[in-house]
């Protein structure tokens, strides 16, 4: 399978006058889906279709839910219970999220025409088993404004070491598609919430020195050749109570401007965080875990171009999306094509042991001989044989080799 996939034709949209830019060859496609990639309890990306996959999620939810339980025992007993009771919240409005952005993409009406392969990549995307180079080439494919590429829980630091595995993952999918990542990355911080108010605050805590503040870092990491920006958004709780860093720094003062500062607009609070950015972004960047708690990171791929057309597609709808089925893409006709792609698609979706193993050896790419690459395209049944192939430079590309 080499070059285009559609047709411009296929594109002709109300408002959609912004076509896919990436051109899903060969090389791409196998590339992308031996990408490095997380699992649920690790760094996978949440499903686009949260309906498709809801009692797996229940699952999921449920086992990351116990990390809220791991308190540090200096924990003050208002952020504790903070962190446990709103978990849930937090993971299903990243669900919705994820599930709204994909029903209102552009162009879900081309999946029918797609080749198979890709037709898998899209449903992989939608089980929450795309790698983040596939989820980059689905967003773009099918017009969604926003999409995950990772997501890793942590709340006390738990599994936080595992943010290493999903920065390199996201790197290698922006030099796949020819992405550049940004060393320098711009940042911004936001006030979201108080923490130890609003009936959640213990007869030990002081109205006027609340516990801290939820806070969020957002950092612009990478950009792509598609007009998209990679953004990670970090979640965590800014401790302020009187035994806190913050506290001890910028007393009931710094206290009350933080508090006033929460009641700003998201871009007012910019200018008014500044005396206290430096300070936070230390905290932050601590692995340490007592002044400033980590709660979750999440790396997406936003597009400002198809946000500005979701925007108008979405103002002139008049009718409520439909809910799409898993086999949305198959007529009964298509019924003896799908069972036959099923025999021989090279990955099935309910099975990752390739794409793990692929992924663990792409992430340490200096132990990674070229004869193993071989071995594991065989294996996968594409027949790239020959040793100057457009895939191997392509790999060649990709994986700096010492």
């Amino acid at each position: 399978m080499t070059g285009p996939v559609h047709t411009e034709a296929d594109f002709e949209h109300p408002h959609v006058n912004q076509s896919p830019y990436f051109q899903l060859d060969t090389d791409l496609m196998v590339l992308s889906e031996i990408a490095p990639r997380g699992d649920a309890l690790s760094y996978g990306a949440t499903p686009l279709d949260r309906h498709l996959t809801r009692s797996d999620q229940k699952h999921v939810q449920g086992s990351l839910r116990m990390l809220t339980m791991s308190i540090p025992h200096d924990t003050p007993l208002s952020i504790a219970n903070f962190i446990r009771d709103t978990f849930d919240v937090r993971f299903d409005s990243r669900s919705q999220a994820n599930d709204d952005n994909f029903m209102t993409a552009l162009r879900l009406d081309i999946i029918p025409i797609l080749e198979p392969k890709i037709q898998i990549m899209v449903e992989r995307g939608r089980l929450g088993l795309a790698s983040p180079a596939e989820l980059i080439l689905i967003r773009d494919l099918l017009g969604i404004r926003s999409a995950e590429l990772a997501c890793l829980t942590h709340p006390y630091g738990e599994h936080e070491e595992s943010l290493a595995e999903m920065h390199k993952a996201v790197a290698y999918a922006v030099r796949l598609v020819g992405g550049e990542m940004h060393g320098t990355p711009e940042t911004r911080f936001r006030i979201k919430e108080s923490v130890g108010e609003d009936g959640l605050t213990q007869s030990n805590d002081d109205p006027k020195n609340p516990a801290g503040v939820l806070m969020t870092r957002k950092r612009t990491i990478a950009s792509l050749p598609d007009g998209s920006s990679v953004r990670e958004r970090s979640s965590f709780v800014l401790r302020m109570d009187a035994k806190s860093r913050f506290y001890t720094q910028f007393g009931d003062k710094g206290v009350a401007e933080m508090r006033a500062i929460q009641l700003l607009e998201s871009d007012e609070q910019e200018a008014a965080l500044l005396p206290f950015e430096t300070f936070i972004s230390t905290l932050a960047s601590s692995k340490k875990q007592k002044n400033a708690i980590s709660l979750s990171t999440t790396i997406y791929a936003y597009n400002p171009a198809t946000t500005e057309l979701v925007r108008k597609q979405e103002a002139e709808r008049t009718e409520p999306h439909p809910r799409i089925s898993r086999h949305y893409y198959f007529s009964v006709e298509d019924h003896e094509r799908e069972v036959e792609w099923r025999k021989t698609a090279p990955a099935l979706l309910s099975d990752l042991s390739m794409h793990n193993q692929v992924a663990n050896a792409m992430l340490n790419p200096d132990k990674l001989h070229p004869d193993d690459v071989q071995a594991i395209l065989d294996k996968m049944g594409y027949g790239h044989n020959k040793k100057k192939s457009p895939l191997r430079r392509l790999l060649s590309k990709v994986i700096k080799r010492p």
